[in-house]
């Protein structure tokens, strides 16, 4: 993702995000096992529209994935198994 040469606020963007989506991913053994209902719980118990995986998906877990390696992040293990 870039913006205007010097903005920060693409880079701020995109970690933020990703670290949410990671985050959710490391929590699925631990809250449910499956993707679908740690979106749900998250939905529900802070009342927001799109959560993690939600995301990823609109935004391509393909694309997401890329992204998180060229960081040269871990991806958790629910990631891994079926995107990696």
């Amino acid at each position: 993702m870039e913006g205007q040469k010097g903005d920060k606020g693409p880079a701020v963007f995109v970690g933020s995000l990703s670290e949410m989506c990671l985050y959710a991913a490391r929590r699925v053994p631990e809250i449910s096992d499956n993707v679908v209902d740690v979106d749900r719980a998250l939905r529900w118990g802070f009342c927001m529209g799109t959560w993690p995986f939600e995301i990823m998906d609109a935004i391509g877990v393909k694309a997401f994935v890329g992204q998180v390696q060229k960081e040269g992040r871990t991806l958790p293990p629910v990631i891994e198994k079926n995107f990696g």
